[in-house]
C-alpha cells in the first residue's frame, strides 16, 4: 500500500487559473448535467451550446434545460 495522495485546489477546474480544453470542458459539463437531464438530453444541450453563435433563436435550447 503506497498511501493516498490528495491535493487541495483553490480554484475550480475550468477557472481562468486552471483552464480546460474543449474536451475537458465537455467532460465537466457531462459530470454536472447528466445526473439532472440524462446523457441524451445533455448531449443535445451541449451540442446546441457549442453552436450558440449560429442560432437565430435560443428558446428551444433554453427549453431543453428544463426537466
Amino acid at each position: 500500500d503506497r498511501g493516498k495522495f490528495e491535493k487541495q485546489a483553490m480554484e475550480a477546474l475550468g477557472a481562468r487559473e486552471v483552464p480546460l480544453d474543449d474536451r475537458g470542458l465537455g467532460m465537466k459539463f457531462h459530470d454536472l448535467v447528466d445526473p439532472v437531464l440524462g446523457r441524451e438530453r445533455a448531449d443535445n444541450l451541449l451540442e446546441g451550446l457549442w453552436r450558440l453563435d449560429e442560432l437565430d433563436n435560443i428558446s428551444s435550447l433554453l427549453d431543453s434545460t428544463v426537466r
